[in-house]
């Protein structure tokens, strides 16, 4: 029997709460209640603080099912048809939720990946989801990262985020199967928390999204932001190549001139050998033809002084001329050595440009690059319910990794 204090009104609304919890189709529940418009018939299906303590502690009441055992003060009055009463379960636990957050706090539902382990059930963790676009340089990415919620006055921080392990596409808007859910601190259940939490993303992936660059002075080249070392020593290998082919015909040329002048010198000098040789050829037999008719005059019993002193002289000469011819070939040998010299240091030194001009072994400079601000581009940043297998000591387990 109801209680003298108790209104008519009072009444309605636990009719709208039975309806709801029994699983009502909203626009039926309408019609049973009277109401005109689904925002009078939320208004007076009211969440008490039982039924939050219900949706915690037995995931069945989440479903507005009567469980075996457990709580089941969700459930009063009679039992409707079956077809009037089948929302999902999941549906229903996102309802729930629902009365707890602001409908314009935005939330998403992380989506399981595998099997429940045996003796677990499914727990939802609320969590922190920031996704972005990061340009540095041509080097564009996309990060997607989780971060943990906690009480207090900050209740996240960034430096705390890891890997989502998941793309924004894919998140939903409802759980998965039947679940209980973990508390959504105070400071994290308005639209302005997750306005200025994307400004705090931002301003973190400015501080640690940076990329390592390398710079060869040498060639004066710097790598693209997200190249590796060894891709870019590989590039610059075209370079060095180009490089010290020029560095090679500069030295070449250095080298042809000098070579040039030698090979002249050689040529000249050889030319002097030839003509000191014929006029020492010529002056032997100048000297012999001297020596003949000096030698017939004696026999034919001619004496004369003179024809004996044109012997001697041309004897003379003939040494002299031999000497000359000496002193050229010592000359074309010396000049020889001078070219062989030459060709050494020439090999030499282009070995030397082989071992400088190696990217391999070229020294670089390392510096870090941070994105500009205005190449961070903010996608997304939401409520994300991030679902856990809890084993019978209580223990979480990541359900989406």
């Amino acid at each position: 029997m109801a209680s003298p204090r108790t209104l008519f009104h009072d009444l309605r609304r636990s009719g709208v709460r039975n309806l709801v919890r029994a699983g009502v189709v909203q626009s039926l529940a309408m019609k049973v209640i009277g109401h005109l418009t689904p925002s009078v018939l939320s208004r007076c299906d009211i969440v008490a603080d039982s039924d939050l303590e219900c949706l915690k502690e037995t995931p069945g009441c989440a479903a507005g099912r009567v469980v075996s055992s457990g709580c089941c003060r969700l459930v009063q009055g009679p039992r409707l048809l079956p077809g009037l009463r089948q929302l999902c379960i999941a549906e229903r636990a996102a309802h729930l939720v629902d009365h707890v957050l602001p409908p314009d706090v935005p939330r998403y539902f992380i989506p399981l990946r595998g099997a429940m382990p045996a003796g677990s059930s499914l727990h939802y963790v609320p969590m922190t989801i920031g996704s972005a676009g990061v340009r540095i340089g041509a080097d564009a990415a996309d990060v997607t990262v989780l971060a943990p919620l906690a009480g207090g006055a900050v209740p996240m921080s960034w430096d705390g985020a890891t890997d989502a392990g998941v793309a924004p596409a894919d998140l939903a808007s409802a759980p998965e199967g039947q679940a209980t859910f973990g508390e959504v601190p105070a400071a994290a259940r308005t639209k302005q928390a997750y306005s200025d939490f994307a400004k705090q993303f931002a301003d973190w992936l400015y501080r640690t999204q940076e990329q390592t660059v390398y710079t060869s002075t040498r060639f004066k080249q710097t790598s693209q932001p997200g190249e590796s070392e060894g891709d870019f020593r590989n590039r610059l290998s075209v370079t060095a190549r180009e490089q010290r082919d020029a560095a090679v015909d500069k030295l070449r040329q250095k080298y042809g001139a000098k070579k040039a002048t030698l090979d002249e010198r050689i040529r000249r000098a050889q030319q002097a050998v030839d003509r000191e040789a014929e006029q020492a050829r010529g002056a032997k037999v100048q000297t012999a033809i001297s020596l003949g008719s000096s030698i017939l005059s004696a026999v034919l019993g001619r004496k004369s002084v003179s024809g004996a002193t044109s012997v001697l002289r041309g004897v003379g000469r003939s040494v002299d001329q031999a000497g000359d011819t000496d002193r050229a070939k010592e000359t074309v040998e010396a000049l020889q050595a001078q070219a062989q010299e030459l060709d050494q240091q020439f090999q030499a030194d282009a070995q030397q440009l082989d071992t400088s001009f190696d990217p391999l072994t070229e020294p670089l400079e390392t510096k870090s690059v941070r994105p500009k601000k205005a190449d961070i581009d903010v996608r997304l940043v939401a409520l994300a319910f991030a679902p856990h297998w809890r084993d019978a000591s209580g223990a979480l387990t990541a359900a989406w990794q």
